[in-house]
């Protein structure tokens, strides 16, 4: 029966494989952010520091890693076989970390496949510019060397470890948080450290607390009179629907975390244990990291990813003792649920990050066919707002001219007011009307692009009303593209139905983006 004892690991090994090689399938730049790359890496220069003061954004480190693979050659495949590469080594390194803080548990391997199909982790490893991918590695690489550190203390360690810490610091700005919390509580309760571990935690605290004096200096106080992701919502509704949005796709995080930390609390005022310089310490950095995004109100799926660097082990380290399986089975039921309920979200998520980057090429290859020679045409994202939206804007006109359609020959254009109180700025110089502040109509000649990210319900009833006013010029399709199939899209679609059946959708429909089923295809129309 040996053959029994080694099938997780062939399981787990063809898992491996198979993941790998789903970055080498159709590598293409995207529309998120991948404009960037265009006026850049593309054509031989260096990828720029990324800071942004008047946002109060401050992660510098970025995609520097793409200038040095761009070295041999500028092209998409090289940029994501490093992803590639660095997903094999966050691997082990998680695994080198796990088995040792839990070498017998049975956990080890399923948490390595819950994190891989994580929607913040797909997100952030099928794209290129998502700095938490590398500030997750880079806290997972600090942790191995800290805890060899703590096993045997040598120079070697404590030298990689710092020089980790630093690097992912600036990758990401709430870093320093979880960063700052874990030395200064480790410093304060390991009372039995050698003086060499009690300066590790110290060098590890002023690195923290040099960040922040940076990132005041740099940007926090060139912050306008909207910091980024600022918007006219209502900031209590932002709150909520932020901790549903991360409750759905990271429980583990979100619910698990913080009641965990409290019955840690309530056992130690039990006096039935006590408190934990390494593994509480992790975990109350991390609750630090996540209330940081819960007070900026801001929200996407790979914005926690950096915590698990530090709450995974520590998970791990303490299931030793409690036992999760021994809970009440309605809790235990739940979290099931909300494991896979984030699984199927992260599923979806890499089937759109692995379709939409080749269908927006499609589309735009058509679309540089289709353009009149002569003429100035215009050109409208369905449903996309030119705030909250505008990157789409900016990346449709920077892909056009690197396709050689100059300015002169299109225009960008919306029919929405805008959304967002940071970019909702009206440059005159621009040479697109959405820019502008422009509210225009489309007309008749005029482009009509239905787009993954239009905040409409595009499903077929909406595609098959557009057809009677528009030529439906091109359209793409993802046959193998995985669904949305969780409870996130259930209750989207629940909140939807409630606001028309009981008529709110006129006073309540701005704050629910009404695209249901997030499918990855694009439709080019042209107005009658």
């Amino acid at each position: 029966m040996r053959w029994l004892r080694k099938t997780p690991w062939i399981l787990f090994g063809g898992f491996l494989f198979f993941y790998f090689c789903l970055f080498l399938v159709r590598p293409c730049l995207g529309p998120i952010d991948d404009h960037v790359l265009l006026n850049t890496l593309q054509v031989g220069k260096r990828l720029h520091f990324f800071i942004v003061p008047q946002e109060g954004r401050f992660y510098p480190l970025d995609a520097q890693e793409y200038n040095l693979v761009s070295l041999i050659a500028p092209a998409p495949l090289l940029y994501y076989l490093f992803n590639a590469c660095q997903f094999l080594a966050l691997i082990f390194l998680f695994f080198s970390i796990l088995k040792k803080l839990a070498p017998r548990s049975r956990l080890v391997l399923p948490s390595l496949v819950y994190l891989a199909l994580l929607p913040g982790f797909t997100a952030a490893f099928f794209r290129l510019q998502v700095p938490e991918r590398d500030s997750l590695f880079f806290f997972s690489l600090f942790l191995l060397f800290y805890l060899r550190h703590l096993e045997r203390p040598r120079y070697l360690d404590l030298f990689c470890g710092l020089l980790s810490a630093n690097v992912a610091l600036y990758y990401k700005e709430p870093g320093f948080l979880m960063l700052g919390a874990f030395a200064f509580l480790h410093f304060l309760t390991e009372k039995e450290a050698a003086l060499r571990q009690k300066a590790f935690d110290l060098l590890l605290l002023l690195s923290s607390l040099i960040f922040a004096g940076i990132y005041y200096w740099v940007a926090f106080r060139h912050i306008g009179a909207h910091r980024y992701g600022t918007t006219s919502f209502p900031p209590l509704f932002l709150t909520l629907k932020n901790l549903l949005f991360f409750a759905l796709s990271d429980p583990l995080v979100t619910l698990l975390l913080p009641f965990f930390l409290g019955f840690r609390f309530l056992r130690m005022k039990q006096g039935k244990t006590r408190f934990h310089p390494v593994h509480d310490s992790l975990l109350i950095g991390s609750l630090l990291y996540f209330l940081a995004y819960l007070a900026l109100k801001i929200q996407t799926y790979h914005y926690l990813l950096p915590i698990y660097a530090f709450l995974l082990p520590s998970l791990l380290y303490f299931f030793r003792f409690y036992r999760p399986w021994r809970m009440e089975k309605a809790a235990i039921a739940l979290l099931s649920m909300l494991f896979l309920n984030s699984s199927l979200i992260g599923l979806h998520s890499l089937s759109n990050t692995k379709y939409i980057p080749h269908n927006y090429n499609l589309m735009l290859n058509q679309l540089v066919r289709d353009l009149p020679p002569e003429g100035k045409t215009s050109i409208f994202l369905d449903g996309v707002n030119p705030a909250s939206g505008n990157e789409m804007y900016q990346s449709l006109g920077r892909f056009l001219n690197f396709h050689g359609i100059g300015n002169e020959r299109f225009d960008l254009k919306s029919d929405l007011p805008p959304d967002n109180l940071v970019f909702a700025k009206r440059d005159p110089d621009s040479p697109y009307a959405v820019f502008k502040g422009a509210i225009d109509r489309v007309k008749r000649g005029d482009y009509l692009i239905v787009t993954p990210h239009t905040g409409k319900d595009s499903g077929p009833e909406y595609l098959e009303a557009l057809g009677r006013d528009y030529d439906l010029l091109y359209r793409t399709r993802s046959p193998f593209a995985f669904p949305d199939l969780s409870l996130k899209s259930a209750l989207k679609e629940l909140a939807l139905v409630s606001m028309r059946q009981f008529k709110m959708d006129a006073t309540l429909g701005h704050l629910v983006n009404e695209n249901r089923l997030h499918r990855p295809d694009y439709y080019l129309y042209r107005k009658r």
